[in-house]
């Protein structure tokens, strides 16, 4: 982002990249757009004709006397849809569809370091089931995501991620994360925190133009003029076709995980690894529910409840620039070499994916909600139909109801909850403390290892600063 900024050139490059993205569109909902655009277009025009002996036309606030249009279509105020695009583009740490970014660069992520230990776990061992679960994995996440193998960025292209192909599965359709999908997640992200390095205010740029670019494909706003007053049809088409794509990921996740935490925990440890190795097991129960509560402490603070999962990707200025991450690497080299190590190879590949299984995914399933109770919301001031489950599926093998997205559910164990879970709420309170506890040892256990990793990288560049000097001499 500061090389962009610091070349106009490129960066106005870059933009003009990003527009042909959009302009590209979803390639697999093209036809679909048009009839939808169409539709709508002949609703408006239905809804004129009726009106047009009137008199000039007052939009009232209710919308009772309102011609019904598709059930997918609604039609508000220009100035009713442009708060609800506003509040879903800015305040970055304090909106759901930032948060969706956030967990669609982190299914990236972890996706990349999952293919590589896999692989490298097969290098090792010789054992196929490594590669079958790398493979079959990748085909699970394929519909959300297919790009996660790293190139050199290029600056005339908008991300750095291409689509990674296995000898056994074809090219397949981009995912809806993908390069221009219908979320794209290819830009460049801009730093977590609320300050750059410098000092200066992070304003997001880069993530803003994603936001904007999402908000527009996944809900297809057409502005029109009626009688001098700007009215937006817009549909919830694309934006429940992707919370079931997630859902249907994560449904065929769970046997995969149950599955590999199997091969794991019987997996017998080599001699390089600590005498206590053989006592780790993968984690597989349910994220606990209610811990953090976003309704009441906002999304900045529910999100400390994956913190300690992501902040391997948070942390750094922009992860999506790394070939690899370095400890997939050195622990994979050390495994090799039976170097002693506190982490597992094979623990550390599991907790990959079910990571993905059990908090990506269900991050992105909460941020869903949030953001069809805002849809839903706006559907309620629509001056050309009433749709009450607007913006929430409603299909036999999905449905989610408007009492369930207005108590801020957490999604855990296959199902959206609104209470404690698997601890009840009678209980919860008493176990927290102990909760905050170890969640206290374990940050003091990850800043001595991020002391040790920092002392290394320092090293490292003394090492490499040393060794350049030589060769000038």
């Amino acid at each position: 982002m500061k090389a962009l900024m610091k070349n106009p050139a490129t960066f106005l490059i870059g933009i003009t990249c990003l527009t042909s993205v959009y302009a590209q569109g979803y390639g697999d909902a093209v036809e679909a757009s048009q009839q939808f655009n169409e539709r709508a277009a002949n609703d408006i025009r239905a809804f004129k004709q009726r009106y047009q002996d009137r008199g000039p036309l007052v939009v009232p606030e209710d919308s009772e006397w309102a011609a019904p249009t598709d059930d997918h279509d609604i039609t508000v105020r220009k100035a009713v849809w442009d708060e609800f695009s506003t509040g879903l583009t800015t305040n970055m740490r304090e909106n759901p569809m930032w948060y969706m970014l956030r967990a669609a660069h982190l299914l990236r992520y972890f996706s990349r370091d999952a293919e590589v230990m896999a692989q490298g776990i097969y290098q090792t061992t010789q054992n196929a089931k490594w590669l079958q679960f790398r493979d079959e994995y990748f085909e699970i996440i394929a519909p959300l995501m297919t790009e996660f193998t790293w190139e050199q960025p290029d600056p005339k292209k908008p991300g750095n991620f291409f689509q990674t192909k296995h000898q056994n599965l074809p090219t397949l359709p981009r995912g809806l994360f993908d390069r221009a999908g219908l979320f794209d997640s290819s830009f460049a992200p801009d730093p977590f925190n609320d300050t750059l390095a410098d000092g200066a205010p992070n304003t997001y740029p880069h993530d803003t133009i994603a936001l904007k670019i999402a908000l527009a494909k996944l809900f297809q706003p057409r502005t029109e003029d009626f009688d001098g007053q700007p009215l937006v049809t817009v549909s919830d088409t694309r934006f429940i076709y992707l919370w079931t794509t997630i859902k249907e990921a994560y449904d065929r996740l769970a046997p995969l995980t149950k599955r590999l935490a199997k091969a794991v925990n019987k997996e017998k440890w080599k001699l390089g690894d600590p005498g206590g190795a053989a006592t780790k097991k993968l984690d597989m129960r349910p994220r606990q529910t209610r811990e953090y509560k976003r309704a009441e402490a906002g999304y900045e603070n529910y999100y400390e409840k994956f913190w300690e999962e992501f902040d391997a990707y948070d942390e750094h200025e922009d992860p999506s620039k790394w070939m690899q991450s370095e400890w997939v690497i050195g622990l994979l080299f050390g495994h090799r070499l039976n170097i002693p190590n506190t982490t597992n190879v094979f623990v550390a590949y599991g907790i990959m994916v079910t990571t993905v299984y059990h908090s990506v995914l269900a991050l992105m399933m909460d941020m869903m909600a949030d953001i069809a109770l805002r849809a839903n919301i706006v559907a309620r001031s629509s001056v050309a139909s009433i749709n009450p489950t607007w913006a929430l599926p409603q299909s036999p093998e999905f449905s989610v109801s408007l009492a369930t997205v207005e108590k801020y559910p957490e999604w855990t164990d296959g199902m959206y909850r609104t209470t404690g879970y698997p601890i009840p709420d009678q209980v919860l309170p008493m176990v927290l403390p102990l909760f905050q506890q170890q969640r206290e040892e374990r940050n003091r256990q990850y800043e001595l290892w991020a002391q040790e990793r920092d002392a290394r990288r320092q090293a490292a560049l003394d090492w490499s600063s040393t060794a350049d000097e030589r060769k000038t001499q």
